[in-house]
């Protein structure tokens, strides 16, 4: 039986705009659900793989910017765009 552990968060990075093909809203926080496939090879080559189903994705930081600024809302990091 396949055992899991949560060790951490996994830190994915974003084009500029990616959030408004995965629909984030302007907290962040996307509307559809996705199906992922992770594979992680170690050092030693050995393979780890996981399947993660109807999983939402959450945006935080500075790549939020294009969405809020389409919305009309300041962002902190780009006030002056």
């Amino acid at each position: 039986m396949p055992r899991s552990e949560v060790v951490g968060h996994l830190m994915v990075g974003f084009e500029s705009s990616d959030p408004f093909r995965l629909n984030i809203d302007e907290y962040g926080i996307g509307a559809e659900q996705f199906n992922f496939e992770l594979l992680l090879v170690d050092a030693r080559e050995k393979r780890y793989f996981a399947t993660m189903n109807k999983a939402s994705v959450f945006v935080d930081g500075d790549f939020l910017w294009k969405v809020k600024q389409q919305k009309g809302i300041p962002h902190k990091f780009r006030t002056h765009r």
